[in-house]
């Protein structure tokens, strides 16, 4: 029962780092968009 648990905890906490590694890297992406756009308009 404790095995399951402990195996349940970890999904959740890979499914929460892999969320949020995706926000961070859509917010990068974002970024650099508009760097290269103000750049491109330069």
């Amino acid at each position: 029962m404790r095995n399951q648990l402990y195996n349940v905890a970890i999904f959740v906490l890979i499914l929460l780092s892999r969320k949020r590694n995706r926000d961070k890297l859509s917010y990068f992406t974002r970024r650099n968009n508009l760097h290269l756009k103000t750049k491109k308009g330069t």
